[in-house]
């Protein structure tokens, strides 16, 4: 069985840079946001849907041409990566 997680998950630029990843998620009463690392080193989530996973599901990540990224989960969202 899967191991869940609550605790922020980074991933580096560069880990597996070309291999698309899946994230499942089980949100609870929140969600799991995928942010991005700017230039100066903040993480922030970015527009789009893609980047706030509010499902319960399976979302593959696309990894190309892609800084750093960090998975975050909020209220009682849990999640576990596949392939990272």
């Amino acid at each position: 069985m899967p191991t869940y997680q609550t605790d922020d998950k980074i991933i580096p630029e560069g880990v597996n840079y070309s291999t698309d990843f899946s994230i499942v998620v089980d949100p609870g009463d929140g969600d799991v946001q995928v942010q991005i690392e700017d230039s100066a080193g903040d993480w922030f989530t970015p527009d789009g849907e893609e980047y706030t996973l509010t499902l319960a599901d399976v979302y593959v990540i696309d990894r190309r041409n892609r800084p750093s990224l960090k998975i975050v989960a909020s209220g009682t969202a849990k999640f576990y990566t596949i392939g990272v």
